[in-house]
């Protein structure tokens, strides 16, 4: 007992030691950057930190003085960047500052000047893949590659994303968001109803979408509103099971993205004899949605070296990763070629990069959905004005005469699109864009007309959350505080913390640019030809920026603004008041009871976005939120 005491004290010398040569280097390094630095006693991303941190935090803060705890407390949470924003940046005085920790450095920066040098370097600031590895888990993706193999596999797919794939993206967005609406009022025979599962029919929407319009698989809202008789065989399995599966496509694919951190987190062989429903039932969906989408790849090459034209028009994602794969020359379909050309991606990778692109396809546009409609429901005013725009582009017409050529372009030049934005830059999907310097010799960089280096391997965090809020480069108004707000706040002498997609609409006689303007807006526009505010370069990153920004922006534009229309065009949304009072009582109401009642549901969302945001692929509530849906007209508030 003794020597294994005596045994634990030298590994914890040892290991002190070494973390304090470490912390010493990192430290030296930091200095000689020439940026500001905090020293942080703990590597907020390190596992121990990510699974403690939300009991961990709370109990420093109780028990420890503050003055042993400032202000490196602050940077302890795994989720620091959200719950701080643009605060950080504010009180240090500078846009980039270096955290040095005795596990490693980090650069984090909300400069746009800085953001767009390591986006353009690439070789310089690569995307550091090790952190994507949990992705891994059909194989290698656009999403933990760099260098030739992510090249490669992005030319295979951009293609497929091009402008002249947006009218089927419209159009199929369009048809999910009739039958979502559809399900929330039954067929008209109610005039009003409490949303329970708004969330997760944002989500399934969204998924709908890629797998119909990526990929053909045409999931179902229900069985009764689906026909089976107008569809192709590989729509068909997309609902029901063959024989030879335990799951159907769609089963297999909403339970997957459902348990997707338990396949991303456990070992495969872990998942299979764990004793416990959720692991054998992950496991179950991960191996059957790998089936069929390895039927549907085994499908897809058939067709291509048949010559057969496909059966089911789309953007076809499936083709475009099996030519990918060289089993016939890309230059020509058919060939007389006894065997295949050695492939260029492996049937792994092209099944990984399918979950990829659904996954992330799906999620991030569903977030940015959810959000709107939540941020719409809290401010009533700026509803309004979406629905009379809605109103001026569509006027009488049924969703089935809308046009991608006519109409959308008009969404983008107003309200609509200014939602959008709004909300990506108010929650952006993922609020940390990691990079890191390669290995070897320092590099430089401009840092506020000043020349920094930073050594090989040291992390960098592009602060979407805080250069979205950073003054310098929006246009603001002084704060009232009384609009829909995300996160902590900053300082109160601007309103980047609010909900105001106004800002983003030109007011007489400005230009588009990045300039600070007065916060006025005209509205008389028109849509055809109004452009949107635009900000500086690396000012605005929901979609990353560089070569590395997102394949599917476009995609998710239009899913969005066309889902957008077809809600706000026939509805209108609302918070739900129950907690304080009920339908009669709010009936009996004045206007300025009924405005304080409201202010009662506006502050509720505001507390679930400042202190119930989480991430595990996008920065989402993780508590259930309600809204109430009504014919217009029907509104209460």
């Amino acid at each position: 007992m003794k020597s294994l005491t005596v045994g634990i004290v030298v590994l914890l010398v040892l290991f002190g030691v070494l973390r304090y040569r470490t912390f010493n280097s990192n430290l030296q390094a930091a200095k000689a950057s020439g940026l500001k630095y905090i020293i942080v006693p703990v590597w907020s991303f390190h596992w121990s930190i990510v699974l403690t941190h939300r009991i961990l935090v709370p109990l420093l803060r109780a028990y420890l003085p503050e003055r042993w705890t400032k202000p490196w407390l602050d940077f302890v949470s795994t989720e620091w960047g959200w719950e701080q924003l643009y605060r950080p940046f504010e009180s240090l005085g500078v846009d980039t500052f270096i955290i040095v920790t005795p596990w490693g450095n980090a650069v984090h920066t909300a400069d746009p000047d800085v953001i767009v040098q390591i986006t353009t370097r690439r070789s310089d600031f690569p995307k550091p893949t090790h952190l994507y590895k949990p992705m891994d888990i059909y194989g290698k993706n656009m999403l933990s590659t760099e260098g030739h193999t992510w090249k490669r596999q992005r030319n295979i797919l951009g293609h497929s994303f091009s402008g002249r794939n947006n009218s089927l993206v419209w159009s199929e967005s369009l048809q999910q968001a009739k039958q979502m609406t559809h399900g929330w009022l039954e067929a008209e025979r109610e005039t009003s109803q409490t949303l329970y599962s708004f969330q997760n029919d944002t989500m399934r929407f969204s998924l709908h979408v890629i797998s119909s319009a990526g990929f053909g698989r045409r999931l179902p809202w229900s069985k009764s509103e689906y026909d089976t008789s107008s569809l192709s065989a590989p729509h068909k399995t997309a609902a029901m099971p063959l024989k030879q599966y335990l799951m159907s496509y769609t089963d297999a694919l909403e339970t997957l993205i459902q348990m997707v951190t338990l396949v991303m987190l456990v070992p495969r062989w872990a998942l299979r004899i764990l004793p416990f429903r959720s692991t054998n039932l992950a496991s179950t969906a991960y191996s059957q949605w790998g089936l069929h989408v390895n039927e549907m790849f085994e499908e897809k090459k058939a067709s291509i070296l048949a010559g057969e034209t496909p059966e089911t028009k789309g953007m076809d994602l499936m083709a475009s990763l099996v030519k990918g794969t060289g089993v016939i020359p890309l230059q020509n379909l058919r060939t007389t070629s006894p065997s295949p050309i050695s492939s260029t991606l492996t049937k792994a990778e092209v099944i990984s990069n399918v979950f990829v692109l659904i996954l992330a396809g799906h999620e991030t546009t569903a977030n940015a959905i959810f959000f709107a409609c939540l941020f719409l429901a809290t401010s009533i005013s700026s509803q309004r004005q979406l629905q009379a725009e809605l109103d001026e582009i569509f006027q009488t017409k049924d969703v089935s005469e809308w046009s991608f050529e006519h109409d959308h372009p008009r969404l983008c030049g107003g309200m609509a699109l200014s939602v959008l934005n709004e909300v990506l830059r108010l929650i952006p999907p993922v609020y940390l864009i990691p990079k890191h310097v390669t290995p070897g010799p320092t590099k430089s960089l401009t840092v506020e007309g000043k020349e920094c280096s930073l050594p090989g391997e040291t992390l960098i965090l592009l602060d979407a959350a805080a250069v979205h809020r950073n003054p310098k480069h929006w246009p603001s108004a002084p704060s009232d505080r009384t609009g829909p707000q995300s996160g902590s706040p900053s300082k109160d002498d601007n309103d980047l913390d609010v909900f105001k997609p106004e800002r983003w609409l030109p007011g007489p006689g400005e230009a588009p640019n990045g300039s600070k303007r007065k916060d006025t807006r005209s509205p008389n526009r028109d849509l055809k030809t109004s452009k949107l505010f635009m900000p500086p370069k690396g000012a605005f990153i929901p979609f990353s920026e560089g070569h590395r920004s997102c394949l599917g922006r476009h995609f998710a534009q239009v899913e969005f603004l066309a889902v957008l229309a077809v809600i706000f065009k026939t509805y209108s949304l609302e918070l739900v008041v129950d907690e304080w009072a009920n339908d009669e009582e709010v009936e009996k109401m004045t206007a300025l009871e009924k405005a304080a009642l409201y202010d009662n549901a506006k502050e509720k969302v505001n507390f679930l976005i400042r202190n119930e945001m989480s991430t595990i692929i996008t920065n989402q509530i993780r508590k259930p939120v309600v809204l109430r849906i009504c014919n217009r007209g029907g509104e209460r508030f």
